[in-house]
């Protein structure tokens, strides 16, 4: 499946509206977090965060929703590394959504909606070792453009071929590509530190966006500020080492205004994979 997207990278696809990454990582601003959480990538560990079925939220999600998270990539992956994910399958299920990392002669990543190798927009990354604002959005309700993938406030190439609902039977899942890997190699899983993972049940604007990046710190999600006025449309916010969360079941806290009710729970990680140390980044 990542060759296929690759291959429709290198026909064009990636067209129109490709991140000049000169522009943007020119003015990068500085994430600083008190914490964050580190994968190695390993699939005899097979580490991940498992969250609750996205059916079984109580977050009405039909033609839209937004997804966003700071990323930082301990490697340049050979063939690709999962972010973050609310799909069953890559094998033939076109359901929910997810979020990966490719290496196609440069960083890139890719956000689908409903069917990985149809649904789907592409833009360039940073380098690793750098922290990123990864955000996709999809807007069933527009007739063009309505998959966006926007990496540090600035959004890629978009997708116009896709208007229908999201299904929701899977799990979310934070730190690799699927609900169904099960026989991954090495470059399947997360290298890196996740951080701050925000869903919503609306499209995000671009103008909230550049709030959320802009202000670094991270922004409180459940308050309002700026362009970003959707803060009750947040279902699950997770944190990803701060205030309280532990290796424990359900020990990522859910801090979403529906009632902190989608915690996580880190599977097969260690302790220490709660990092207080290595999350600076520029």
């Amino acid at each position: 499946m990542p060759n296929a997207v690759k291959a429709r990278a290198a026909e064009g696809d990636r067209a129109p509206g490709l991140i000049d990454n000169s522009a943007v990582f020119a003015t990068h601003f500085h994430f600083a977090s008190a914490a964050s959480l580190k994968f190695d990538g390993s699939p005899a560990d097979a580490e991940f965060v498992d969250g609750p079925v996205m059916g079984d939220m109580g977050l009405a999600i039909t033609n839209q929703f937004s997804v966003g998270l700071w990323v930082k990539w301990n490697e340049t992956p050979n063939t690709f590394q999962g972010i973050a994910n609310a799909t069953s399958s890559w094998q033939g299920l076109n359901d929910g959504w997810g979020l990966y990392w490719s290496d196609n002669g440069f960083p890139e990543v890719t956000f689908f909606v409903n069917q990985w190798n149809g649904n789907f927009a592409l833009a360039t990354a940073d380098d690793a070792n750098a922290w990123n604002f990864m955000v996709g959005v999809y807007d069933g309700t527009l007739g063009s453009d309505n998959i966006k993938l926007y990496i540090n406030g600035v959004v890629g190439a978009t997708t116009d071929d896709f208007t229908g609902t999201v299904t929701q039977p899977a799990k979310v899942q934070l730190g690799q590509t699927a609900n169904d890997m099960t026989a991954a190699v090495a470059t399947d899983w997360a290298v890196g530190n996740l951080d701050e993972l925000g869903l919503w049940n609306t499209a995000l604007s671009s103008d909230a966006i550049t709030t959320l990046y802009n202000n670094g710190a991270p922004t409180n999600l459940i308050v309002n500020s700026g362009d970003y006025m959707v803060s009750g449309n947040l279902g699950l916010w997770w944190r990803c080492g701060e205030a309280g969360d532990s290796n424990t079941i359900d020990g990522i806290n859910d801090r979403s205004v529906f009632g902190n009710s989608n915690p996580g729970t880190m599977i097969a990680m260690e302790d220490e994979d709660i990092d207080t140390v290595d999350f600076a980044g520029a």
